[in-house]
């Protein structure tokens, strides 16, 4: 049972509940004591959020127009696409578009889950913990070096 406090007593001793939550793995709710219908808010450190999202994949799919000579690659669970000359240049632009994105939509969520979209907000929060583009590009799934069609 995670440890419960009112909005009064979290604020108190929000520094001890920030840091038990991210050096000891503890979970916290804090629920407001007048109102007992009011949400709730649960606060957990950066490694229990990383292990809740570690369940969520995303699938790239890739698209080659041979013509233009132009690569596309799709990631579905987040709506997004990049394009380049090589798979390269595409998997650069859709970490970069991802990164972005991820950055918008977190600034905006309300937004986002009115609009419906709902679903994307493990796969968000996941890019926007991150450290750095190699990781954003492991989120996405391309963590291969060169990827290939028949890597998809």
């Amino acid at each position: 049972m995670p440890d419960s406090y009112s909005i009064y007593d979290a604020k108190a001793n929000f520094s001890m509940i920030a840091r038990d939550a991210a050096e000891h793995g503890k979970v916290f709710v804090v629920a407001n004591a007048q109102r007992k219908a009011a949400p709730r808010t649960v606060i957990l450190g950066e490694e229990a959020v990383r292990i809740l999202l570690d369940h969520f994949v995303c699938h790239s799919e890739w698209e080659e127009d041979a013509e233009h000579h132009l690569w596309t690659v799709y990631v579905p669970e987040i709506d997004d696409w990049g394009q380049g000359e090589s798979q390269e240049d595409a998997v650069k632009d859709l970490v970069d578009g991802a990164m972005e994105l991820a950055d918008l939509y977190l600034s905006d969520l309300q937004f986002f889950l009115r609009g419906g979209r709902s679903a994307e907000f493990p796969f968000m929060l996941k890019i926007s913990l991150a450290r750095d583009a190699g990781e954003v590009r492991k989120v996405l799934g391309l963590w291969w070096a060169t990827p290939s069609l028949s890597a998809t």
